[in-house]
């Protein structure tokens, strides 16, 4: 029988399990860095001849944004139930950036205006947070 002082440290480790094996099912995809002012869409561009891979860093694809907000990468996109973080960057400071100044976004398979297909993903920073 387990006595009433051990059952909370039982509980708590139980807990502490669960939220481990939680975050080992939720793959690492991309770390977002981006301009602490920077507020509007992020696009970025997918499978782009003669653009760079994107570089891995702590298990996620790195991916910084400018100051236009427009990135072109010839990595593939990766779909899927995964783990994303946006930070906002200055110079070399980084601090994690709000989820509530994450606004909606999708991803978008079209043809440009030369014919090609193109894969982009958009998604948008608030310029404040909204209300939660």
């Amino acid at each position: 029988m387990i006595s009433r002082t051990s059952a909370p440290r039982y509980l708590l480790l139980l807990l502490l399990l669960i939220v481990i094996v939680g975050m080992m099912n939720n793959p690492k995809r991309n770390r977002y860095l981006i301009p602490e002012k920077f507020y509007g869409t992020v696009y970025v561009y997918y499978n782009v001849k003669d653009a760079p891979p994107l570089p891995m860093e702590d298990g996620f694809r790195l991916i910084v944004v400018p100051e236009n907000g427009i990135v072109r990468t010839s990595s593939p996109p990766i779909g899927g139930e995964f783990y994303d973080e946006e930070w906002l960057y200055s110079g070399e400071k980084r601090v994690r950036m709000s989820p509530y100044k994450l606004g909606g976004g999708s991803t978008v398979q079209q043809k440009n205006s030369l014919g090609e297909q193109e894969v982009f993903h958009k998604f948008n920073v608030l310029k404040e947070e909204r209300k939660h």
